[in-house]
Order: structure tokens, then sequence, then C-alpha cells
């Protein structure tokens, strides 16, 4: 699947911790899309380092999310600009790509 922004490649998270190879470089930044296991709810941000931040929203070092541990990756992108990634993860928060989500994780 091609993204529309800046030709990067959008990236499933499809069963196993593969993903977490994902080499993060700084100048690579990903959107990432997390559903809580708790209360089934999604938490969508920007970070250049999928493994780690995913790391620090299941250890509870995430202020927003703590309460709602633990979380699993659904989707991500991933972005070589960080102001294309910015704008993807505000289409994410927005109504039309809450229904992209909804319609890719049914």
């Amino acid at each position: 699947m091609r993204s529309k922004f800046n030709g990067n490649v959008a990236s499933p998270a499809l069963g196993g911790q593969e993903w977490l190879k994902v080499m993060s470089v700084s100048d690579t930044h990903f959107v990432y899309i997390l559903r809580s296991k708790k209360d089934g709810k999604r938490c969508i941000g920007l970070t250049n380092s999928l493994d780690k931040r995913l790391e620090q929203h299941n250890a509870g070092k995430v202020t927003s999310t703590k309460n709602r541990r633990p979380f699993e990756l659904i989707y991500f992108e991933k972005f070589t600009d960080r102001k294309f990634a910015a704008k993807r993860e505000k289409f994410f928060k927005s109504g039309k790509g809450r229904e992209f989500l909804d319609s890719i994780n049914k």
C-alpha cells in the first residue's frame, strides 16, 4: 500500500513483533496507531523511534495513556519528512482519518 504523502510505504502491523526490527534513523519518522487492550480505544502519535515509543506507552511513562495499558500496534506509516508525518498524524485525528482507520481495522 502506498501512502499519498511523500511516496512512503504504509505498513500495517500484522502478527508477531517483527516490526520492532525497523531501524530508527534520526531522519525517519513514524506515525503510529495503537489500540488499548483495556478499553479498545486508539492512540495516534508521531515518533522517530517506534519500538521505544511503544515501550514508553506500555510502561506507563506517557501520562495521557498510562491508565489504558497495555497497547498493541495496529498500524504505522514511515516518513522521511517530519512535516509530512505531522500532516498525516493530523489527518488520522480528523473525522476522515478515523473513518479510514475504521475501514482498515474491521
